[in-house]
């Protein structure tokens, strides 16, 4: 086993595996951020450990590559507070990305060890793991405003930027947020940027057979690619608005080899309702104390279908409204 910081200033470290195994943390690689990080999972059970320093309240926009489990751990080296979304239907070497606000100054830690998911185990095999800087002052209330029917023109600089946009949303329409981009190969089922709108978060994979209009219209591009639940990223985010008001649409590139020059295409639609069906409100999770540019992804749940059940919006972002008149939206299909 191998772990190794790129760069002027290299450290490899050889045959810790009992080491590693017995200390854990105490033994991590030191990490400055600025240069790649990689290395190689060579037997069962084992982690890998990095170190790093952050401020409080900066952001870091990590990537990897890899069918492996990232972990950030607290100063302790033990608590775990968040974990890369690991994209593991979408290309070649298995990308993963997560956009990070350290919650204060100080140590922090990223272990690395086997993933699983559903029907895959992947306990060893090479990685890689690069971080970015974030523009800390970006904030989705300042993005440029876009509407149904305009076309906007992007650019994504580097694997640490993030594009904000503003709409004005109507409750009960379906709108419709598509991305191309020549950076993408013809026919491409899948796309290299993350999207969706900020208040939908956290963007747990849309499912494969969706069971209600929440999972059928989630808001971002994150699915389900297979039965097996393998994830990917799709060429455009549908959402239903379950209340009227202004809300944020942010795009990402999940990689730094995937930034440059991008075009967005929204629409809307109205919502086909099923007069047939019970009444019944669609609910988003649209109650954000802040805004923040981190999907807080979480682990995929396994799948258990589950009948629709009747939920009932109450959102609280700007301008949004809670009217017990509110339309009723049911799941239709396309």
């Amino acid at each position: 086993m191998s772990v190794r910081v790129a760069g002027p200033a290299r450290a490899l470290v050889e045959n810790l595996e009992e080491r590693r195994l017995l200390s854990g943390a105490g033994d991590a690689v030191a990490w400055d951020l600025k240069t790649p990080a990689s290395g190689e999972i060579s037997q069962t059970g084992e982690v890998d450990y990095f170190r790093f320093t952050a401020s409080a309240g900066e952001k870091i926009v990590f990537d990897s590559s890899g069918m492996k489990q990232f972990t950030i751990l607290d100063s302790d080296g033990a608590a775990e507070l968040d974990h890369l979304f690991i994209y593991d239907y979408q290309t070649q070497d298995t990308p993963g990305r997560l956009a990070w606000t350290a919650p204060h100054a100080g140590t922090s830690y990223v272990s690395v060890e086997r993933y699983t998911a559903f029907l895959i185990d992947s306990q060893m095999g090479p990685y890689s793991l690069s971080a970015y800087q974030a523009d800390a002052a970006a904030r989705p209330e300042d993005g440029a405003n876009i509407s149904a029917g305009q076309t906007i023109h992007g650019d994504l600089s580097g694997a640490g930027d993030i594009n904000y946009y503003m709409f004005d949303a109507k409750v009960g329409t379906i709108y419709r947020f598509e991305i191309t981009s020549e950076s993408l190969p013809p026919g491409s089922p899948t796309a290299h940027y993350v999207m969706g709108v900020v208040e939908s978060q956290p963007w747990n994979p849309m499912p494969t057979q969706p069971q209600d209009a929440q999972e059928a219209y989630p808001g971002h591009n994150t699915k389900f690619a297979t039965l097996d639940d393998q994830k990917a990223l799709g060429l455009y985010a549908e959402w239903v608005a379950p209340a009227s008001g202004t809300y944020h649409f942010s795009v990402a590139p999940l990689d730094g080899a995937h930034v440059g020059s991008y075009t967005l295409v929204m629409s809307q639609r109205a919502f086909p309702c099923d007069p047939q069906s019970e009444s019944a409100t669609t609910s988003q999770n649209t109650q954000p104390t802040t805004f923040s540019d981190s999907a807080r992804h979480r682990k995929p749940r396994k799948h258990h279908r589950r009948p629709a059940v009747h939920k009932h919006a109450t959102p609280s972002a700007k301008g949004h409204s809670n009217s017990s008149t509110q339309k009723s939206l049911s799941l239709a299909k396309d």
